[in-house]
């Protein structure tokens, strides 16, 4: 299955998104800005949202026992395991609600909110359950991740 997480704002301290995956309503994603990073196109580790692109989604046990799931994009260079050199590594899909609660990874959850003062994504544990129950905790899911009509995004800086 391929789900699709349209990026309707990149703002200065946090990305919003939407979460389209079918037979699921769409869920409300929150991740950290956008950080570019002169030495990779994958933008600042644990600092920054990944880059838009097409991911494959690789099932994941955290240390917690949590189910999750990894994002990998060699040519963005985010990856599974940690890479030589430069690049990104376990950016996963997780429950949480604020920007806090991740460290360049994806947090969905089924409303929009507040909480103490900052954007959140709320009822994440049952978002992120309901994707699990959906996509069957198997591999061979993709996530495409773009902008939504009018949102800006810029492009990290490439060593090409």
């Amino acid at each position: 299955m391929r789900m699709v997480l349209n990026r309707f704002s990149y703002g200065p301290t946090e990305t919003e998104g939407i979460l389209v995956c079918p037979p699921l309503a769409p869920l409300y994603t929150l991740e950290q800005p956008w950080v570019a990073d002169e030495r990779s196109p994958a933008g600042v580790g644990y600092q920054s949202c990944v880059p838009d692109g097409l991911y494959a989604l690789i099932p994941h046990v955290r240390g917690n026992g949590r189910r999750t799931y990894c994002l990998v994009n060699e040519a963005l260079r985010v990856y599974y395991e940690k890479p030589e050199g430069y690049g990104r590594y376990k950016c996963l899909i997780h429950k949480g609600n604020v920007v806090s609660d991740t460290q360049g990874c994806i947090l969905p959850g089924e409303k929009r909110g507040i909480l103490s003062g900052e954007r959140a994504v709320l009822s994440s544990t049952r978002a992120m359950d309901a994707l699990i129950e959906v996509l069957g905790f198997e591999e061979g899911h993709e996530l495409l991740i773009r902008p939504a009509l009018g949102a800006q995004y810029k492009e990290g800086i490439t060593n090409d």
